[in-house]
């Protein structure tokens, strides 16, 4: 369903979920930000899209919930937001919620917006990481999985998509690359490494669970200009970070200024910077994003509302950011 302008968003009942949102972490309610986020529909600039509805129970009953996409009727080199890949990271989804004036800011500017706050609405319902699987980190499926679109030596890095929602994600995301082709992007995040369970990313952990880094995946790495003004918005903040050494993961990255760059971690991140990719059995160009940030700020021992403010406030750096996009890309 494609609903835009002053168009009225068939088939979806807000009441459906009210008091029914995990809420220990005092997140606030899916209804109220799907209730945020579709401002955007009322107004004349924005198109609204449902790439998908993931469904989850609650006491029996099955709640569907559509995951949105949200893009400026002007096409071309366009600010990429994504956020909530991850159901127990919840700021990054409430802070779009909160400011989603911003983004009608943009879009009367002019400016071209790709925006998904909200990729993984069934996890964020349940404050669990992955769409609708038992709480497993074996077995769990994560909706920005992107493995059997990118290559390793040339060849398809997985022969089938993890899940039948990450394959209708990521090809929706790669799709819109064509029409809006990511000046950055801006991919919102946590962590809690002190929890983290049997997610065999963190097997072999030995780094400072007190402490997190940002991930780099564009062409710029480690030295890329965004990135860096995001470790120093977080450090403005007191956000604890490591700032060098090694982050003891099963992909032993090394951490440069408070940056992690290049990971081949099979994520929409690094399909969003990947030069060619494996689409209907061929090699294509990719959507080769100079700039894919992926922020990643503590669960554990900082209290949500502190980390509303820092996603906030590299929210409302996006024009400085473009400014520094266009900066390095002159270089």
């Amino acid at each position: 369903m494609v609903k835009g302008g002053n168009m009225v968003l068939e088939n979806l009942d807000l009441n459906a979920f009210k008091g029914k949102t995990y809420s220990r972490d005092s997140r606030v309610p899916i209804e109220k930000l799907y209730k945020s986020y579709l401002k955007l529909a009322d107004s004349p600039k924005w198109i609204v899209e449902e790439i998908d509805f993931h469904v989850a129970e609650k006491k029996g009953k099955k709640l569907l919930f559509p995951v949105f996409s949200f893009r400026t009727k002007k096409r071309g080199k366009a600010v990429w937001i994504i956020s909530g890949i991850h159901g127990e990271e919840p700021a990054g989804p409430i802070t779009i919620a909160k400011n989603i004036y911003l983004f009608e800011k943009l879009a009367k500017e002019g400016i071209p917006v790709v925006l998904i706050p909200l990729s993984n609405p069934t996890g964020y319902f349940r404050n669990w990481r992955y769409l609708s699987h038992p709480r497993s980190w074996i077995i769990g499926k994560s909706i920005g999985d992107s493995g059997h679109l990118l290559l390793t030596d040339n060849k398809p890095r997985r022969k089938k998509p993890r899940s039948f929602e990450a394959d209708i994600f990521a090809t929706y995301v790669f799709d819109l690359t064509r029409d809006y082709p990511p000046l950055f992007v801006l991919d919102f995040h946590e962590d809690n490494i002190k929890t983290i369970g049997q997610d065999t990313y963190y097997k072999y952990y030995k780094g400072d669970p007190a402490r997190t880094y940002i991930y780099s995946q564009g062409k710029f790495g480690s030295k890329d200009l965004i990135a860096r003004e995001i470790i120093e918005i977080m450090r403005t903040y007191g956000h604890p970070l490591s700032m060098t050494g090694y982050a003891e993961t099963r992909f032993k990255e090394k951490i440069v200024n408070g940056i992690v760059a290049g990971v081949k971690d099979s994520s929409i991140d690094e399909l969003l910077a990947a030069n060619k990719i494996f689409l209907d059995g061929k090699i294509v160009r990719g959507p080769s994003a100079s700039s894919v940030i992926v922020i990643e700020t503590l669960t554990n021992d900082f209290p949500l509302k502190h980390r509303i403010k820092i996603h906030e406030d590299i929210l409302h750096s996006i024009k400085k950011f473009m400014l520094l996009s266009k900066k390095q890309a002159a270089k």
